[in-house]
C-alpha cells in the first residue's frame, strides 16, 4: 500500500510541472501572458494573441494519468504448474507388416505402402513402350501429359513387362462414330473382333451414354497381339472428377491396366483375380503413381475417395463385401464402385506387406491355374477366409479415424 500511495504523490507535482495554471479558465477569455498554459475541465489552454487582445485557445484534451497495478507475487502453486503445450503428431513410419500386427500398426500402413512405393518410382527409368494417340476432331481432353502417367506407372514396376505398343483414343459423344472407325482402322482384325467381344459389340460406345449424349471414363483392353488399346471417353463438359481426370490419374489407372494382364493373357484361364482386387489395384496404383512425392495428396485422394461410399459402411458389412464379390460379381446390396473406392484400401494394406509387385504376381500365379484362394495364401500366409475379418477391421478402424 505504501509503494502505490508514493507513486500517486510522484504523480502529482509531474502535473503541476507540465502546466503553468489551474485557475478555471475557458476557450477566449482574457489571459495575460502569450504561451502560458492552463488546464482546466480536463483540457489543457495556451494564451495566444487574437488581434490586439491576449485570449485563451480552445484547448486540447489532457489525458489522465494511469496508476499502475501492484503485480502480485506469484504463489508456490502457480510456479510449479507445467504451461499447456500443443503435442506434436508423430512423424508417420514404415512398419514391418503382417496379419498378425496389422491392427497393432493399423497407423502406419498408409506411409508404409506409400514410403516403399515412393522409394522404387524414385529409384527407377521408365520403360514404356511405343504411344499412340488420337483425339476426335471435336475432342479436348482435360489431360494432356499420357506419357508422364505411364512413365509413373512404369517405374512403380522396373522388374514388370509392359506393352511394347499403346493405342490410345480419346472422344466425346459428338465424335462417337469417328472413335469406332478409328479403332477398325488401326488394330488388326484379330485385336478389334476379340476386344468387341469383350465390349459387347461395339468398342467407342462403352464409356456413352444415349440418353445423355455423354461420354465418361475408360477401359483398357489387350488384344491377342499384345498391342494394348485405351478407349477414353471425354465428357461434354466439367469434368465432373477434376482431381481424377485432370491429373493424370484415369491415364495411370488404365495403362496399370495394361501391365496387369501381360501375365495371364492368353493362358487360357477363366477366373482372373477378384473384380475389386482389379479395379482397387488399378485405383490405387494410379492415386500413387500421381503423388509418389506427396504423402499429403495421397492420403487426401485416398480419404476422399471413400467419402460417400466405403465410409458408410459397417466393419461387418465391409467383411461382407469381401466374402460375397467374387470374380466381376457384386451383390445388388453394394455399389459396384466399392471395388474402386474399398479395393484401394485393401490393396493399400496388401502393399505395404508385400510390395507393389505383389499387385502384378497375383495374375501371374493366377495365369497358372492356381485359384485366387490358394494365390492369396501362397503369397500372404493366411487363408483368405481368415484374413477376410482382419481386413474388414483394419479398413473399418482407418476409416473411422
Amino acid at each position: 500500500m505504501r509503494k502505490h500511495l508514493r507513486f500517486v504523490a510522484l504523480l502529482i507535482p509531474m502535473v503541476l510541472v507540465a502546466s503553468n495554471s489551474y485557475a478555471a479558465v475557458k476557450a477566449g477569455s482574457a489571459c495575460s501572458k502569450v504561451g502560458s498554459k492552463s488546464v482546466s475541465g480536463g483540457k489543457s489552454y495556451t494564451c495566444v494573441k487574437s488581434g490586439k487582445k491576449l485570449v485563451w485557445d480552445r484547448g486540447v484534451l489532457v489525458a489522465k494519468p494511469s496508476v499502475a497495478k501492484p503485480t502480485p507475487a506469484p504463489s508456490a502453486s502457480a510456479s510449479a504448474a507445467p504451461k499447456p503445450s500443443s503435442t506434436p503428431k508423430p512423424a508417420p513410419t514404415v512398419a514391418n507388416i503382417t496379419f498378425e500386427n496389422l491392427l497393432e500398426n493399423n497407423a502406419s500402413v498408409s506411409y508404409t505402402a506409400w514410403k516403399r512405393t515412393s522409394d522404387i518410382v524414385s529409384a527407377s527409368a521408365s520403360k514404356t513402350g511405343t504411344l499412340t494417340v488420337f483425339t476426335g476432331p471435336g475432342t479436348k481432353p482435360f489431360f494432356e501429359d499420357i506419357t508422364y502417367a505411364m512413365n509413373q506407372v512404369s517405374k512403380m514396376y522396373p522388374g514388370k513387362a509392359e506393352p511394347t505398343e499403346v493405342l490410345w483414343i480419346r472422344y466425346k459423344y459428338a465424335d462417337l462414330s469417328w472413335a469406332e472407325n478409328m479403332a477398325k482402322e488401326k488394330l488388326s482384325a484379330a485385336d478389334y473382333n476379340q476386344i468387341a467381344r469383350n465390349q459387347g459389340g461395339n468398342l467407342a460406345s462403352s464409356n456413352c451414354g444415349t440418353k445423355s449424349a455423354n461420354c465418361r471414363g475408360a477401359y483398357q483392353q489387350t488384344g491377342p497381339s499384345g498391342i494394348a488399346l485405351v478407349m477414353q471417353g471425354v465428357e461434354n463438359s466439367g469434368p465432373a472428377e477434376p482431381l481424377r481426370m485432370t491429373t493424370g490419374m484415369l491415364e495411370a489407372h488404365e495403362y496399370f491396366h495394361a501391365l496387369q494382364r501381360i501375365p495371364i493373357m492368353n493362358k487360357g484361364v477363366q477366373i482372373w483375380p477378384h473384380a475389386w482386387w482389379r479395379e482397387g489395384g488399378a485405383e490405387w496404383a494410379q492415386n500413387m503413381a500421381i503423388n509418389a512425392k506427396d504423402y499429403e495428396g495421397y492420403k487426401t485422394f485416398l480419404r476422399g475417395d471413400c467419402a460417400w461410399s466405403c465410409a458408410k459402411l459397417s466393419e461387418s458389412e465391409l467383411a461382407e463385401f469381401l466374402s460375397t464379390a467374387n470374380d466381376n460379381f457384386v451383390p445388388p446390396k453394394f455399389d459396384q464402385f466399392l471395388n474402386y473406392s474399398f479395393g484401394s484400401h485393401v490393396i493399400e494394406i496388401l502393399v505395404a506387406m508385400k510390395g507393389p509387385d505383389v499387385l502384378i504376381d497375383m495374375y501371374a500365379e493366377m495365369g497358372k491355374g492356381t485359384s485366387f484362394n490358394d494365390a492369396f495364401k501362397g503369397f500372404f500366409g493366411i487363408a483368405w477366409t481368415d484374413a477376410i475379418p482382419v481386413l474388414a477391421k483394419s479398413v473399418y478402424k482407418t476409416l473411422q479415424s
